[in-house]
């Protein structure tokens, strides 16, 4: 395992209203979200344990990096967990608790079952059950479980930072539009037993379920930057899909 000097945390303002993603202006650009490298993001591990002065512990990190790694992500590999962490790393102000959410982000995707409905609970398991093995508290590790579910989708979370994983989960969803609908290919190639039209139906379901809500993301500084890229990709995606 190559190890890394630990990554330092891009800090971005919160945004003003001058600079926030939902410019009406004909022509406004998409947020371009920042991007660590593989190596900068594999050394985020050391980065978030250094946070609560613990030792990072090196086998759990090469489990999840090997997880993450696996061949049939092509849509929830590293690319992924490096979008993530570079926001959880320009986001970091915006924590309550910031080394919880960066674990239970390396734990987020630690689980890529396509075909089971159960991965964001399988994922918090193991969350659990490595931690379990390190000096960390039982109510810590309890929060970052949590977490894994809230990154997961589930609203029944009470962390503090249960809507900010929530939204850099769903981060991707306000990329630029030729990065979004390169992630839709990805998300295809990741379940292949699907036919077209089945693929079709259950796809635009989703999609037309995220466009109902009043919000597609809970904090205002994820609202800020990218629910109006977001709405545009919805849209554009199920007109696609419907063609």
């Amino acid at each position: 395992m190559t190890h890394h000097a630990p990554v330092p945390l891009r800090r971005t303002a919160r945004p003003s209203l001058a600079t926030r993603g939902l410019d009406e202006r004909p022509g406004a650009q998409a947020w371009v979200m920042p991007l660590l490298s593989d190596a900068e993001a594999e050394a985020s591990w050391e980065t978030i344990w250094g946070m609560s002065g613990q030792q990072p512990p090196v086998a759990i990190k090469a489990d999840l990096l090997d997880a993450w790694a696996q061949p049939h992500r092509h849509c929830h590999g590293m690319r992924h967990l490096r979008e993530c962490l570079s926001l959880w790393s320009a986001w970091v102000e915006h924590c309550q608790r910031a080394d919880e959410v960066g674990l239970a982000l390396w734990f987020s995707g630690a689980v890529c079952s396509p075909r089971s409905g159960d991965n964001a609970s399988r994922n918090a398991t193991w969350a659990a059950r490595a931690l379990a093995a390190t000096p960390t508290s039982f109510e810590r590790t309890q929060r970052i479980h949590d977490l894994v579910l809230a990154a997961g989708g589930s609203r029944q979370v009470l962390h503090p930072d249960a809507d900010l994983i929530a939204d850099i989960a769903l981060a991707h969803l306000g990329s630029p539009a030729q990065r979004f609908a390169a992630r839709e290919l990805e998300l295809r190639r990741e379940r292949p037993w699907l036919g077209r039209a089945a693929y079709r139906l259950q796809r635009v379901a989703v999609l037309q379920h995220l466009l109902a809500e009043p919000r597609i993301f809970r904090t205002d500084v994820a609202w800020s930057l990218l629910e109006r890229q977001a709405r545009a990709n919805l849209a554009m995606a199920c007109e696609r899909l419907a063609a």
